[in-house]
C-alpha cells in the first residue's frame, strides 16, 4: 500500500489519557486505529504526517 501525505483538512484528533500517555507514539496509534499497520503508521510518523500536541 503506498502511503500519500494527509492533506489539512484530512485530519484527526486523538486525544491521549493519562494510563496510555508514555507509550511509543507508533504502538498507541496502532491500537487506537486497528485498521493500519504498524508499519504504515511510523512511515506516517516519518514523514512527518502525524503531530504530537499540535
Amino acid at each position: 500500500m503506498s502511503i500519500q501525505p494527509s492533506l489539512p483538512d484530512d485530519r484527526t484528533v486523538l486525544p491521549v489519557t493519562s494510563g496510555e500517555a508514555g507509550q511509543r507514539l507508533d504502538r498507541y496509534l496502532a491500537s487506537v486505529l486497528s485498521d493500519m499497520s504498524r508499519t504504515s503508521i511510523q512511515q506516517l510518523i516519518a514523514g512527518g504526517a502525524v503531530l504530537v500536541n499540535g
